[in-house]
């Protein structure tokens, strides 16, 4: 905040300026012009007043009584106001969501469950008249999202062919950290990438919930392929 004396304030012509200096009560804040009371004191009082009006409940009641009143009046006002200040409301509610994430995230997940046809619907419109722009989209998601994106082509497949289960990233997070992110048949470090294997191979009735995957290396799932897993350990010495 820009440091303007007294003087320079009655030379601009300013209501309010600030010195950078505590008043008497320790407040760093900004002053009137001409009378210099510190606003924050300012405030305090009035609070202060406010609480000790011994009409309060009375007011209380009579300001309740006119928003219900008035409520489509004051609806309008707001978004009018709203329309008019889109900059300042955007970097409030910003404000908002950094200080209360929680909340934000709570209230996001309300709102898209009491909405999800409706945003269905709206999302299919806008996908059918912005083809290009949707593609890249879907794009910039995989990439930003690889395990979101890697469960819901799975889960895609598994729809398609009436495969019974579906699972989450989440849980093959929780999968990868329980295999402490190796592989399932060779112990080979999956860091680099892997595969989600169907344990029981979903032709011969496996389901596609989480307790049927296993993460596996390329090579060890490329080489079970659609093997019977009893077969296959086996076949490369886990089982005799």
């Amino acid at each position: 905040m820009e440091l303007i004396s007294r003087a320079e304030a009655k030379a601009r012509g300013l209501k309010r300026y600030f010195t950078g200096r505590p008043c008497k009560h320790g407040h760093i804040a900004e002053r009137s012009f001409p009378k210099s009371t510190c606003l924050a004191c300012k405030a305090i009082g009035s609070l202060a007043a406010y609480h000790a009006d011994p009409k309060k409940p009375e007011k209380l009641a009579a300001r309740a009584a006119y928003k219900k009143r008035n409520r489509a009046k004051i609806n309008a006002a707001q978004r009018i106001w709203r329309r008019k200040n889109k900059s300042h409301c955007r970097n409030q509610r910003r404000e908002a969501n950094k200080r209360n994430p929680e909340r934000q995230i709570a209230k996001s997940a309300k709102y898209y469950a009491a909405n999800a046809e409706k945003r269905r619907i709206a999302t299919r419109e806008w996908t059918a008249a912005n083809p290009e722009a949707a593609k890249l989209a879907r794009q910039r998601w995989r990439r930003e999202n690889p395990e979101k994106a890697h469960a819901a082509t799975h889960n895609c497949r598994a729809q398609r062919a009436a495969v019974d289960g579906k699972h989450t990233a989440a849980e093959v997070k929780a999968l990868f950290q329980s295999q402490r992110g190796r592989c399932a048949y060779c112990q080979t470090s999956l860091k680099d990438g892997y595969h989600k294997d169907h344990i029981v191979p979903v032709r011969d009735g496996g389901s596609n919930w989480i307790r049927n995957i296993q993460l596996t290396c390329p090579k060890c799932n490329l080489r079970k392929n659609r093997s019977d897993p009893i077969e296959y350990a086996k076949r490369i010495g886990l089982l005799i």
